[in-house]
């Protein structure tokens, strides 16, 4: 309605821009590459990688998110690109014993939150960070809202959305899906085959 239409005119220009290919259909995703720089690399850089390929969304909490981008699928792995890779420059000066993180790979390093005024959980359809539930612990995996997620506001980097059109009610579908009992594992989980880049801001 004409409400969300406004909310999203808030949200600035995104610069980048992948789909998401996946089992049970594709997700078009604008990335905020601008204002969440880091984020945004990581994720491309893994994207390019075939990091994320293989993987599931191993976690549904419904009307709220739907979380992937684990290796192990368990919730508990994932690493950031900056632990001694080579973007582990760009972190620099941030010094080593302010590295949060116990998932971030061979040196325990995940890398800074990035919170943006205009970037704000506030519809379904955004993407961000999953995290340790401690500031500046980012390491691979990240969830989409299936609602309104004020709570993550300021605790979990929103760097992208799901883009205008079609794709939309795949993740809706997703998120609908049964739960093993007493659990937040989908029964069928949502496979990731790949994730290919349609618009790269960064030059490297």
């Amino acid at each position: 309605g004409a409400m969300g239409s406004t909310i999203y005119n808030l949200e600035p220009q995104p610069t980048g821009a992948v789909i998401i290919h996946t089992t049970q259909g594709d997700l078009k995703v604008e990335l905020f590459a601008k204002q969440t720089p880091l984020t945004c690399r990581n994720f491309l850089q893994h994207s390019l990688d075939g990091y994320y390929d293989g993987t599931i969304f191993h976690r549904l909490v419904p009307g709220f998110i739907i979380q992937g981008g684990d290796p192990t699928g368990t919730g508990h792995g994932g690493e950031s690109i900056y632990d001694g890779g080579a973007f582990s420059g760009d972190l620099d000066p941030w010094p080593m014993d302010q590295r949060k993180g116990h998932n971030a790979g061979p040196m325990g390093v995940n890398f800074k939150d990035e919170f943006h005024s205009r970037l704000k959980f506030n519809r379904r359809g955004l993407l961000g960070m999953a995290n340790e539930g401690a500031p500046d612990t980012n390491g691979s995996q990240f969830f989409f809202t299936l609602g309104k997620a004020e709570e993550l506001n300021n605790k979990n980097t929103l760097f992208g959305r799901v883009a205008a059109g079609d794709t939309i009610y795949n993740l809706m579908k997703w998120g609908e899906a049964e739960l093993i009992e007493g659990t937040e594992r989908p029964q069928y989980p949502v496979k990731i085959t790949n994730i290919e880049i349609l618009l790269n801001p960064f030059p490297d």
